[in-house]
């Protein structure tokens, strides 16, 4: 399982003991038995990109977007808000990853906690139960991915779900699971295969 892990770089230099918080959670991602896609949070440096031209912002926007699709599950470290952070994780819960917010002391995201959407878990952590708030995270998040289904409406269909999306203020794909897991909950036959 592929795990795309961000940060604000303002908050990559924030210390949990001997080690930046950022270092013990890829550690313990890792320990797990996930596969870290991206550790430049771990590296990078918010002078370094300050100084970066055009061209180089082009070029990792186009490698985020790589690892955001790549991803099975999204993690980020949010104790620290910053704009770019915030657009990755956009990013994210549109691409319909699921995505777990870390943060510490108490500081998570106002705007986070405004969006209800079920794939963001706002977790906080510390040095202390780090693998255990991941453990128990990615296994819930593991039930969320998805498997890519495609398949062929009606014009009448696609405005309805368009209707739906504004109105509802909710993906078309969240309205359309959510109207099969209402169904599946109703059918006892299903659940007796189960």
């Amino acid at each position: 399982m592929k795990i795309h892990f961000f940060g604000s770089l303002i908050g990559n230099q924030i210390k949990i003991g001997d080690k930046t918080n950022y270092e013990r959670i890829v550690e313990a991602i890792e320990f797990l038995g996930y596969e870290v896609i991206t550790k430049h949070a771990l590296t990078k440096q918010l002078k370094e990109v300050l100084e970066e031209d055009y061209e180089q912002h082009e070029k990792y926007y186009q490698k985020m977007i790589k690892w955001i699709r790549e991803a099975d599950i999204v993690i980020a470290e949010v104790t620290k808000p910053e704009i770019g952070t915030g657009y990755e994780l956009a990013l994210a819960v549109n691409s319909e990853k699921p995505v777990i917010a870390l943060y510490t002391d108490g500081q998570n995201s106002p705007i986070l906690l405004g969006h209800n959407s079920d794939r963001i878990q706002h977790l906080e952590y510390d040095i202390n139960n780090i693998k255990q708030v991941l453990r128990l995270a990615i296994n819930d998040a593991k039930n969320q991915s998805d498997v890519r289904f495609n398949f062929f409406v009606s014009p009448k269909i696609v405005s309805y779900l368009d209707w739906v999306a504004k109105k509802r203020k909710m993906p078309r794909a969240v309205y359309l699971r959510r109207l099969i897991e209402k169904d599946m909950e109703k059918n006892k036959e299903f659940e007796k295969e189960d």
